[in-house]
């Protein structure tokens, strides 16, 4: 009985609410999952970087939990091939950004290449969104 009672009372003490930020609950109501981030620029096949100093590189915030975000997973690939050898930038992003900006001359006119971008929560990591674009200079 005093065991019962024990229990209640650390549960009475130890709302529910207090566990909300630690990734108890994330980790046991999604089993780990992590949602993927919804890229939203560049996301057309043609990249044109005439007269720009920069490149920026920008999703959604929006998808997931900031509580449980702990960084951005940004690659930067040359070509279509998203591999080590043609791994061009790999960049942990702050999770309060939705950003990156990169210099324009780091791209050279009429090659392809693959960005990537995933959110990691706590170690576990959403599938990679990746889109492909061709830079153009008229």
């Amino acid at each position: 009985m005093r065991k019962i009672l024990l229990l209640l009372m650390i549960i009475m003490l130890f709302p529910a609410w207090a566990l909300a930020g630690s990734g108890v609950f994330y980790e046991s109501a999604f089993g780990g999952y992590v949602p993927a981030p919804r890229i939203i620029k560049p996301a057309s096949e043609e990249v044109d970087l005439t007269g720009k100093k920069t490149l920026e590189f920008k999703w959604s915030r929006h998808e997931g939990s900031s509580v449980y975000r702990k960084y951005y997973d940004f690659r930067l690939y040359d070509g279509y091939k998203m591999v080590e050898s043609t791994l061009i930038l790999k960049k942990r992003v702050d999770p309060s950004l939705d950003h990156v900006d990169l210099d324009a001359a780091l791209f050279k006119t009429g090659n392809v290449y693959t960005w990537g971008l995933r959110q990691v929560y706590r170690g576990n990591k959403s599938r990679q969104v990746h889109y492909p674009f061709k830079v153009i200079r008229k």
